[in-house]
């Protein structure tokens, strides 16, 4: 899977647009990150802490032609979450009947006898 994480670096934005613009392109490509993990199935490697990340200063609120983009991306970020909750419950689940079988087990340290005569 190619990292298609944004790192953000101070920058001066051209505009105020152009700062809210910049914000929901990171959590559209988070998001789509945590989707393709969720998706593939397979374990993920925590991702590596970001210092290099730094919080976009969004002063004013959002601009009106941005806000579809970021209800969907809401929207999103509300189902990969709900997805999360239920893939860590899943594992949960497996993990307790995985301890269960083996605590079940026989314990093969010491020889066991079959009487295979009746």
């Amino acid at each position: 899977m190619t990292d298609r994480t944004l790192r953000l670096v101070p920058a001066e934005p051209a505009t105020w647009d152009d700062a809210w613009s910049d914000a929901l392109t990171a959590l559209e490509l988070d998001v789509a990150r945590a989707e393709e993990l969720l998706a593939s199935g397979a374990p993920a490697e925590f991702p590596a802490p970001r210092p290099d990340w730094v919080a976009p200063e969004l002063s004013g609120p959002l601009p009106e032609r941005l806000r579809a983009r970021a209800e969907a991306i809401a929207a999103r970020q509300l189902r990969v979450a709900e997805d999360l909750s239920r893939a860590i419950a899943a594992a949960r689940t497996e993990l307790r009947l995985a301890e269960r079988l083996h605590a079940n087990t026989l314990d093969r340290s010491t020889p066991a006898f079959l009487d295979a005569s009746f």
